[in-house]
């Protein structure tokens, strides 16, 4: 024990993290995005958003969708955190306002969007996780 510790400690907490959330579904052929991706640069009043569901797009590629709050403000992805393991891919999605040159003309209801995600390890049979909805069951 204390000598996992002091490797974590050696090596960075970060690397010792493990993978943690609830389980989130497959999309299925009912959810389709507005936006993928795009967006503007977040400048202010960071949050973090649940997952709705995810779709595998390639070997190590995600997209994984969410749904965004209705305006007036305008909002974007800023990034998304992703922790991996042999068992498991842990997802935190971090939305944020942005400045919108088109004077806040934003969509008055919440709105599907597709946030592409590249990940170190192939997907294979692991399980998706969303760390903003707690831990598994």
């Amino acid at each position: 024990m204390r000598r996992d510790l002091f490797a974590c400690l050696l090596i960075g907490l970060s690397a010792c993290v493990a993978p943690a959330g609830a389980p989130v579904p497959e999309c299925d052929r009912s959810w389709e995005p507005v936006v993928v991706d795009g967006g503007g640069v977040v400048t202010g009043n960071l949050d973090t958003i649940a997952i709705d569901c995810y779709q595998v797009t390639g070997e190590r590629r995600l997209q994984v969708g969410v749904t965004m709050p209705p305006g007036p403000e305008c909002y974007a992805v800023d990034f998304v955190e992703v922790i991996e393991d042999d068992e498991a891919i842990s997802l935190e999605v971090r939305i944020g306002t942005i400045n919108n040159p088109l004077g806040g003309v934003c969509p008055p209801e919440a709105f599907a969007w597709g946030v592409l995600v590249e990940l170190n390890e192939p997907v294979a049979d692991r399980r998706v996780l969303d760390a903003a909805t707690g831990p598994a069951d």
